[in-house]
């Protein structure tokens, strides 16, 4: 899963972008940051497959808000 974060300018408190955070929901809904997990998926060779995975769903959720036209 994904948690899209704001990047504000702290002088101007303008939004200058979002940042996307990976996140894993576990079994019983508790959502836990990437801290946890992303030494495990080194270990495993599985972080381009979660970076892959986290770039299409930001181009996914990218072409739905076009659709809504924000």
């Amino acid at each position: 899963m994904l948690a899209y974060q704001p990047v504000v300018d702290t002088r101007t408190r303008q939004l200058l972008s979002y940042e996307a955070l990976s996140r894993m929901v576990l079994p019983n809904g508790r959502v836990v940051s990437g801290g946890p997990y992303v030494g495990v998926a080194e270990r495993l060779g599985l972080v381009r497959r979660i970076d892959l995975r986290s770039l299409n769903l930001v181009l996914a959720d990218l072409r739905f808000c076009q659709g809504l036209r924000l």
